[in-house]
């Protein structure tokens, strides 16, 4: 019967055995989904669903799929041929399938157990039609060459200015001719001002198809369920489903938490200059999306952190963010509410997939845009939120105790009344302050997050990146324990001590019509400061740990005149929790060196991979204790709204 041709003409005889192998097949009600059956043909290879008649004109005009001579997929059953059993290890690879099917291949076969959803098809039919011509009549690309030029050109190019010029030819010719690139295509307004210069426009890629792409791969399906099927041990932290943020929103919301494929997603954004230039300023915002149900070594690798938004500078959006956050929140609302249908590769079935938004992570002044509460001022901390501060004088003692936690209700409750930047006018610095605007609070605006149905019920809904606090903690400590010329301990700091404190061999003195002042007990001699630059540059560490200060001094170290440039994030990272306490020893006073070590091992232990819920509770304490122990040491001056974040770390 799987004689096709017949000198060149349909077989009659084969037009027969096809419409005795669609009666057995569609009879057999353990393989019919609806009106569709899986294909057989040469094409389809059991791999897509048909309807009867499309079926038929497929095996007619392509012919059975070679070797297809038990029908196991339509119901025989009387063969050899097994499925592998699945591995019982989740993070096993499928690596017994056939050689001879592709990746590609295999997994389409993997999950095609049930009809996927549309979506899901859409996705499947991609991989179909890489053969399409790119549009209907041309002649040039089909969709695979296209991708595969342009990302020949992203690597060989590096997009730099040279990739530009080298691509606009290739682009040309895939283009229709006459086309019109100076309009909208979806309304129509002009792409550019006079002089072609671009409108400001945003780019925003919808998260919801790249969420339900990771359940169509059976492998990271199942790690989607990780937060659900780990254990931990009792008063551990390795992920954000072991804190009691998390365990607090389960038991709010039940129905979300009840299937652990919905997802939890956490929101960072920052800003950068592309130029690498101070000349030319360019300020340019993306939003990221961190997938939190995966495992940590997923969650924050490339492949699964989620571009959202991109928003051009070149000036930052400032407070006028949620203005660009505005179809990022539309489609947050729309998955936690209604959700959407996605194919789930590893119990190869549909679910309704829903999801939420647990938090933001920034820096202090991305904070300020995300929550809408001013980081300037008197009352630039968010967590003491208005709490009356007194001034610091001499021989006064200071007996508060500490802010009172806010529940998401009574923060609502304050923001309630105040206007959003993208109801009324943009946010503008010489804009009209709110009522009380620094004196009983600093809001500035109502978040847009505010309209998340979830965002009151959170225990935390804005968080610090700690990166950024101990990047700025270690800048003032380093800077004035080496007595470099950005030192806290300056000249102002001094006379700041005679106003408000009683040290008197602080104090300042005149020498002509110059001030002078007396070198502290905490800062390093210019010979001690040689002692650590020697140090360092006979330094070694394990390659790709921190290269830029260890190896000959590194890229950090001046060797002209023995100072130091300007640190970045890991390596401020890597001296403050490793190298500090090791190179002050014996060169400061005990006191001081004491308080110094209590610091650096704090953001140690808040930084390790493993929280133990303990030792997070008496650090909540012995901080404290470290920051009034710093005041004791080092000027006013010092104190800056990052030394006082310290104490919100945990």
């Amino acid at each position: 019967m799987y004689k096709w041709l017949d000198h060149g003409y349909l077989s009659t005889t084969y037009h027969a055995s096809v419409k005795g192998f669609l009666n057995v097949a569609f009879s057999n009600e353990a393989t019919v989904d609806g009106d569709y059956i899986r294909c057989p043909c040469f094409k389809c290879k059991n791999m897509y669903y048909k309807t009867r008649g499309d079926l038929e004109l497929h095996l007619l005009q392509n012919g059975f799929t070679p070797n297809y001579t038990t029908w196991w997929v339509h119901g025989e059953r009387n063969t050899i041929f097994h499925h592998e059993e699945e591995s019982s290890n989740p993070m096993e690879d499928d690596d017994d399938d056939d050689d001879d099917v592709n990746g590609c291949t295999q997994m389409l076969m993997d999950v095609m157990e049930e009809r996927p959803n549309p979506t899901a098809k859409g996705f499947y039919d991609m991989l179909e039609d890489a053969d399409e011509p790119l549009w209907d009549g041309c002649e040039n690309y089909s969709n695979l060459q296209a991708a595969t030029e342009l990302l020949h050109w992203k690597s060989e190019y590096n997009i730099y200015e040279a990739a530009y010029d080298h691509i606009l030819p290739k682009i040309k010719r895939m283009l229709p001719k006459d086309s019109d690139l100076t309009k909208c295509r979806v309304c129509d307004h002009d792409r550019y001002k006079s002089g072609r210069l671009p409108y400001l426009v945003m780019r925003y890629l919808p998260i919801a198809p790249r969420l339900q792409r990771l359940y169509l791969t059976k492998k990271t399906a199942k790690q989607m369920t990780w937060h659900y099927e780990h254990q931990t041990e009792s008063g551990l932290m390795v992920h954000p489903s072991d804190g009691e943020a998390w365990k607090h929103f389960d038991l709010m919301h039940q129905e979300f938490s009840s299937e652990p494929r919905n997802v939890r997603l956490g929101l960072c954004t920052d800003g950068f200059s592309p130029n690498n230039s101070n000349t030319t300023p360019y300020s340019c915002w993306h939003v990221f999306l961190s997938i939190y149900n995966l495992p940590p070594w997923m969650c924050l690798k490339e492949p699964y952190v989620q571009l959202s938004i991109v928003i051009p500078g070149k000036k930052s959006p400032c407070q006028n963010i949620d203005v660009f956050l505005r179809p990022l929140i539309d489609e947050l609302k729309m998955l936690y509410t209604d959700g959407v249908v996605t194919y789930d590769a590893s119990t190869k079935c549909n679910f309704i997939m829903k999801a939420i938004l647990l938090w933001t992570v920034s820096d202090f002044p991305a904070y300020a845009m995300l929550s809408g509460w001013s980081t300037h001022g008197k009352l630039a901390c968010s967590y003491c939120m208005g709490v009356e501060k007194q001034d610091f004088w001499q021989i006064r003692l200071r007996d508060l105790a500490p802010p009172p936690i806010l529940t998401g209700d009574q923060i609502w409750e304050q923001v309630r009344h105040f206007p959003t930047v993208y109801e009324g006018k943009p946010f503008r610095a010489k804009n009209a302050k709110l009522p009380g605007f620094g004196i009983t609070h600093n809001w500035v605006k109502r978040s847009i997050f505010w309209e998340l149905p979830y965002w009151r019920k959170w225990l935390i809904r804005h968080n610090r990146d700690p990166m950024h606090i101990e990047t700025n903690v270690f800048e003032n400590l380093f800077n004035t324990v080496m007595d470099t010329p950005k030192s806290k301990d300056n000249m102002n700091a001094r006379k700041d001590i005679e106003m408000y404190c009683n040290r008197v061999q602080w104090h300042t003195w005149k020498k002509g019509n110059k001030d002078m002042k007396k070198r502290a007990s905490f800062a390093l001699s210019k010979e001690q400061v040689a002692k650590i630059y020697q140090w360092l540059i006979k330094l070694k560490f394990p390659d790709g740990y921190a290269s830029n200060l260890g190896g000959g001094g590194g890229r950090c170290v001046n060797v002209d005149d023995n100072s130091f440039y300007k640190f970045k994030s890991h390596e401020c990272h890597v001296f403050l929790q490793r190298l500090l306490p090791i190179s002050l020893r014996g060169m400061v006073p005990n006191s001081t060196w004491d308080a110094i070590t209590e610091l650096c091992t704090f953001f140690r232990v808040i930084c390790s991979r493993v929280l133990r819920v303990d030792d997070l509770q008496r650090l909540q304490t012995t901080i404290v204790e470290t920051i009034c122990k710093l005041e004791k040491i080092f000027p006013p001056g010092f104190f800056d709204s990052m030394e006082h974040l310290v104490i919100h770390l945990v």
